[in-house]
């Protein structure tokens, strides 16, 4: 039995790790995600059980996206395989299962930053360690990087000395939304070494992401008392004295946070092309059942821009397609017996697809499914370390 826990653990820890797609996978990642998600398939699938009252449900769902999507000519199998993954984890493993991939991930990705980190600030502030070479980046905005093997710098990174952490991966905005995740279903305690790595490589994003939702659920989470609310605001005082003028803070967030032409300037998940394609989207009668993803992918061709921001969502899948998306999630992450965990992981949800709305990705259903079950593991063992 343990064995093939162990088989499973290791197959959806790789699964999550590939599909949050590394530098090493890039040319092949597709190829990798679906042999691994196909062996994890073929591995589970005898002991496939229905043993929720709302799996029913779920897959009626799951069918309608996929209906929704046939029509407008998506990319049909790659929703296929990840709602079939989805249903695998959700459905049919033990908490034991998902409880034991949070915490190989969390390892993963904390050793990953912990030879990343240093070869980072080393390279920022001398010359003693050189690239291997060059490698192509994955898209027009960020052609090339160069290669450290645990970091890869992109080329045309910022001007000033410290650049942002973006680890093994494409942009700094994984680094933060992924670090985020973690640290939240650990309920942002640093009782383990690991977090604190973790906690340093998000820091060291400078996502702006990462900043504000973490700020925002160490409120919702710690703050329970008038006094606990002083000592923030004194701590958050004390350190906007501390930063004030300087470079990279200003650089890297402060400016960010600046609202021009009714806009966050730090928000750059759409282009000014997109707000004006956005718009015309909302008057027309496709609202209601989206314009499909095959009307996105002409405007990828056409301006060569990506867009990350919930309106993605909106625009493939219409404003009724929306709300049945979020209603989708919410079943999944509500839990009768303690509402608290229920809210916390609805909220993390909606901060995510705000900013990095890749809905079928294998990463967002391990972690989400897996990190809730840690989560709830912790509440329920408050007197105890964490795992």
């Amino acid at each position: 039995m343990n064995k093939k826990v162990n088989i499973k653990v290791l197959l959806l820890t790789l699964l999550c790790f590939f599909s949050l797609q590394p530098w090493i996978t890039w040319q092949i990642n597709t190829k990798i995600t679906f042999f691994i998600g196909l062996s994890y398939i073929l591995y589970s699938i005898n002991n496939f059980k229905l043993r929720y009252y709302k799996s029913l449900l779920i897959i009626i769902i799951i069918i309608y996206f996929l209906f929704l999507n046939t029509l407008v000519n998506a990319n049909l199998w790659r929703m296929l395989a990840c709602a079939i993954i989805f249903l695998f984890i959700y459905i049919n493993e033990t908490d034991e299962i998902k409880l034991k991939t949070f915490l190989k991930i969390r390892s993963i990705i904390a050793y990953v930053y912990l030879i990343g980190i240093p070869i980072f600030l080393i390279i920022s502030f001398t010359n003693i360690i050189h690239p291997i070479g060059i490698i192509q980046g994955r898209s027009i905005s960020i052609p090339a990087y160069y290669n450290f093997i645990f970091y890869i710098k992109n080329v045309y990174s910022e001007p000033l000395i410290l650049s942002r952490f973006n680890s093994i991966f494409d942009e700094p905005g994984v680094v933060g939304n992924l670090s985020f995740f973690l640290l939240l279903f650990n309920s942002f305690k640093l009782n383990n070494w690991k977090y604190i790595v973790i906690l340093i490589g998000g820091l060291l994003s400078f996502s702006l992401f990462f900043y504000v939702a973490s700020i925002s659920c160490l409120i919702l989470l710690n703050l329970k008392t008038l006094k606990d609310l002083i000592y923030f605001v004194s701590l958050m005082i004390f350190l906007g004295y501390l930063l004030n003028n300087n470079e990279y803070v200003n650089n890297y967030l402060i400016d960010r946070l600046q609202i021009i032409n009714g806009k966050l300037s730090g928000d750059n998940r759409t282009t000014e092309i997109w707000d004006i394609q956005y718009k015309k989207y909302l008057q027309s009668n496709k609202i209601y059942f989206g314009a499909g993803d095959s009307s996105y992918k002409k405007y990828q061709d056409l301006y060569g821009y990506d867009v990350a921001s919930y309106q993605l969502l909106v625009y493939k899948y219409g404003v009724i397609g929306f709300f049945i998306f979020l209603i989708f999630f919410l079943m999944i992450f509500y839990h009768k017996n303690n509402k608290s965990i229920s809210l916390i992981a609805f909220i993390a949800f909606l901060m995510a697809i705000y900013q990095r709305p890749w809905e079928f990705e294998y990463y967002y259903s391990i972690i989400f499914l897996s990190g809730i079950v840690h989560l709830k593991n912790i509440k329920g063992n408050t007197n105890n370390n964490s795992i």
